[in-house]
């Protein structure tokens, strides 16, 4: 007995920002850059302050208690150094302030909100909490102004776990009412990413959108609004459909015997089903070769039941071995019989779908869209299969049309990865997955990457064919693949030169 399952990858949450350093109320360091370090010092009373550096001073106040400063270095490539306040603002929130030491005078820089992230790098990270999640936002630090420019973002990560109350609709894509699946309430989903509506107030996600992923890691778009007015939410990683091999309920396959009882039709009465391999010899290649001896190989069948019989050819190399029942929609009385052909020594298992209806038997759909995986029937008219990359797997969702009798691709925005990569050389992550889009961020050397979801740009059609790298698009399609970086930004990148950059990471 063999058993197809679904590989899936953790998902990592969004990392903490570095913690501030001990906060102290006396320093001393060379904050203007001559050499000579000033004495730092700062006087509380109550939630008022005043900041001494030498003989410049500034005075002010926290709406609640004043806690304390450290020194930081916005810029590590010039000699001058910055002094953090923190306090409590309104309803005790943690709350922050900048000084620098210029012609003699502290002046003060205008923080952007939210807990602020320095690593000297020019660039601050702030964190602000919004409904359920918290939001990063990417500032550049500019010396010349003095102050601070913000990168806008399409996207912001989320990864929580949330309960919906009620049923969810995801969305093909914010443009449209197209439906990618429906969520049963109390269903535990996680919230990928949020996309900002346009005009909305920066705190307020309620005009924005969300991207939510399911048990069978298919992608859809939501409104807040739909999530209910206090979701229950967990953390990812306590939820076990993003562990790996806990995606699907693992499909049994049988070895093959001469004959298997099953009720096919729905008539109540099972239906006994023969399953015959045919000697057919085919034409061995010339070459000496580990392939040749292989295709003198058993590789055709016959399923009968009854008089109705149907013979197909498996293919050279193919030696059909397993067997079973599965159900392709519950909704209808008729369940399916798949035949597996084992590839040797180096092919892609060969799968075949027969459906009875009490007058013909029939192949389900050929060919199969997936690579060598069963993939997963649950039972609604979909086929979910894992689609094999030359870095990553991600969820292909088709539909079966029992008029057409073939399986059929309704378009997905996106398909889920969720796979985690080092970074061997830096590349960029673009706003938007177009050629010259505005670049949001650098990933690190030696920094991990998660590969969150991939997207077909330009794509005229898709029809079932086996998936592999950057081949995997349609014809006249891109591949783009949406990253998150270590810092927890998200940004796109074309699949098309990513192999030398990255080495996976799975752990």
């Amino acid at each position: 007995m063999i058993r197809a399952f679904l590989l899936g990858a953790v998902l990592l949450p969004l990392p903490v920002l570095a913690e501030m350093p001990v906060l102290t109320r006396t320093a001393s360091a060379d904050l203007d850059g001559d050499g000579k370090p000033e004495s730092i010092t700062l006087d509380v009373k109550d939630s008022t302050f005043v900041l001494s550096a030498g003989k410049a001073r500034a005075e002010g106040r926290f709406e609640g208690p004043v806690e304390g400063f450290t020194v930081v270095d916005l810029a590590s490539d010039d000699p001058r150094r910055e002094v953090l306040l923190k306090g409590q603002g309104a309803g005790g929130v943690p709350a922050y302030r900048l000084f620098r030491l210029t012609g003699g005078a502290l002046r003060e820089l205008a923080l952007p909100p939210g807990q602020p992230g320095i690593s000297g790098n020019r660039i601050l990270l702030a964190d602000v909490p919004m409904a359920f999640w918290v939001r990063r936002d990417k500032y550049l630090y500019d010396a010349a102004k003095p102050g601070f420019t913000e990168v806008p973002q399409p996207l912001y990560f989320v990864g929580k776990g949330v309960v919906p109350q009620q049923a969810l609709k995801l969305l093909v894509s914010r443009e449209g009412n197209s439906v990618v699946t429906e969520v049963a309430a109390k269903t535990p989903v996680v919230v990928l990413a949020f996309s900002p509506a346009p005009d909305a107030a920066r705190d307020d996600d309620s005009q924005g959108w969300y991207v939510v992923l399911t048990r069978q890691h298919l992608l859809g778009w939501v409104r807040r609004t739909a999530l209910g007015a206090t979701p229950l939410v967990q953390d990812t990683p306590d939820f076990p459909f993003i562990k790996p091999g806990a995606f699907h309920e693992e499909t049994e396959l049988k070895e093959l015997a001469s004959s298997l009882d099953a009720d096919l039709n729905g008539d109540g009465q099972a239906e006994t089903l023969r399953i015959e391999k045919l000697p057919e010899m085919a034409h061995a290649p010339s070459r000496d070769s580990e392939e040749a001896a292989c295709w003198q190989d058993d590789n055709a069948f016959k399923v009968s039941i009854g008089k109705a019989s149907l013979k197909t050819d498996s293919g050279p190399c193919l030696t059909v071995s397993y067997a079973g029942i599965v159900d392709l929609d519950t909704r209808d009385p008729l369940k399916e019989l798949v035949v597996v052909a084992d590839g040797r020594p180096s092919l892609e298992n060969q799968y075949f779908l027969f459906r009875w209806t009490g007058r013909a038997l029939e192949p389900a759909f050929r060919p199969w869209p997936g690579p060598d995986q069963l993939g997963a029937f649950p039972g609604n008219g979909t086929v979910l299969f894992d689609a094999d990359g030359l870095r990553w797997r991600s969820m292909e969702r088709w539909v079966y049309g029992a008029q057409q009798n073939k399986l059929l691709s309704p378009p997905q925005e996106w398909t889920y990865i969720g796979w985690n990569h080092t970074v061997k050389q830096s590349f960029a992550l673009s706003f938007a997955p177009a050629k010259g889009s505005a670049v949001i961020a650098n990933v690190r050397v030696g920094s991990t990457v998660t590969l969150l979801a991939r997207a077909e740009v330009g794509a005229t059609e898709k029809t079932p064919h086996r998936v592999s790298g950057s081949n995997a698009a349609p014809r006249g399609g891109e591949i783009w693949l949406l990253f998150k970086s270590e810092t927890g930004l998200v940004g796109w990148v074309l699949d098309k030169g990513l192999k030398l950059m990255l080495e996976p990471s799975l752990g």
